[in-house]
């Protein structure tokens, strides 16, 4: 992972446990232009699954504070 960060300034905004013994964690860069998924076992073996390049963000809750459906 330290490559990542180092030559493509990703940093981990996600993590989630897939099961007892694995760990998926996605990586972003400040700039949003590059991503990374890794997966990595309780022994501490990590294996990149996917990476690409312009992540987006997810959209705004379209019903808003002032909706009734979200008072």
């Amino acid at each position: 992972m330290d490559e990542l960060v180092r030559d493509f300034g990703e940093r981990q905004v996600g993590i989630g446990l897939i099961n007892k013994e694995l760990i998926a964690e996605l990586m972003i860069s400040e700039d949003e232009k590059t991503w990374t998924i890794i997966v990595t076992s309780s022994n501490g073996v990590s294996c990149i699954i996917a990476a690409g390049e312009s992540w987006q963000p997810p959209l705004p809750d379209a019903t808003g504070t002032d909706s009734k459906l979200n008072p």
